[in-house]
């Protein structure tokens, strides 16, 4: 049983929070946000799950053991930003240092 799970930090090096919020219906969300670049994850129906989504998609099994994964990503054009697609299909941003889906780290051209 986990006793105490900590949040990894964000790919872009910024702290992350868990927020608590209720929908319409009543029912309680656990969403975890970047303070620094806003990167989020769906939300979860408990904190435990939603902390240990985070980390997965940060690339965390184990809050000491990161994923070594790194994908070159061929960026294409928008009229916003760069964006491609990671090895799990995830469309990411190039601002983005990890993809949320998956948590490997991305290296753009």
């Amino acid at each position: 049983m986990i006793d105490e799970l900590k949040l990894a930090r964000c790919g872009c090096g910024g702290e992350a929070t868990v927020f608590l919020y209720e929908t319409l219906s009543g029912h309680k969300e656990y969403l975890v946000i970047c303070t620094k670049c806003g990167i989020c994850i769906p939300s979860k129906s408990t904190e435990t799950a939603a902390i240990q989504t985070w980390n997965r998609a940060m690339g965390v099994k184990d809050i000491n053991v990161t994923n070594k994964d790194t994908i070159i990503i061929e960026p294409f054009t928008t009229d916003m930003n760069h964006i491609g697609y990671c090895k799990c299909g995830y469309l990411v941003n190039a601002e983005w240092k990890y993809c949320p889906h998956c948590g490997a780290r991305l290296e753009w051209k």
